[in-house]
């Protein structure tokens, strides 16, 4: 009932911007003060055919390859949100901990709403501390990645499926945090 209500007031506010993707997947992002709170809203067509889900964070001028990317994967069933990093190769993300950075990620939720999206969300500080984490700056242009695929014996296995979206944080279509 809390992820519920965590996710109806994350909805409800004012100070968000939206990117949706052709698959169905929309992702929401509010900011408060320091900190910004994501919510990965994936339809019946995804979370019913794959296992994993996985959000991405580039700098724009980095390219949309999965290199120095900053990650968070889902597990569907479970509802295991991990904060991964790309690091300097095309490959698997790591978890931050396995390449000597933390776990950034706080107010971890995984809900289904009443319309049927499955609501993962999570919330991290714009500057973590951590070496392996994108530094966010409002107004800057990134990419927002997706991506689906396999678990096996607990592993992620490499997506079957993926996308992105340029992105400039903050700059929404409705009123924006960076424009109140």
């Amino acid at each position: 009932m809390l992820n519920k209500f965590v996710i109806a007031l994350f909805i409800a506010s004012s100070l968000g911007c939206e990117v949706a993707f052709p698959n169905g997947i929309v992702v929401n992002y509010a900011v408060d003060d320091r900190k910004v709170t994501f919510d990965f809203a994936v339809p019946p067509s995804i979370y019913v055919a794959w296992s994993w889900v996985g959000f991405g964070m580039k700098k724009a001028e980095d390219g949309y390859s999965m290199i120095n990317g900053d990650y968070v994967s889902m597990i569907i069933e479970s509802g295991l949100i991990e904060d991964r990093t790309g690091g300097v190769r095309n490959g698997r993300p790591k978890t931050d901990d396995q390449v000597g950075g933390v776990d950034s990620l706080c107010d971890k939720n995984k809900a289904t709403a009443a319309d049927g999206m499955m609501h993962f969300t999570w919330a991290r500080d714009f500057t973590t501390g951590d070496s392996v984490d994108l530094i966010i700056v409002p107004g800057n242009h990134y990419y927002f990645q997706w991506a689906v695929g396999e678990v096996a014996n607990g592993v992620l296995k490499h997506h079957v499926d993926k996308g992105f979206a340029p992105v400039i944080f903050g700059i929404c279509d409705a009123p924006s945090f960076l424009e109140i």
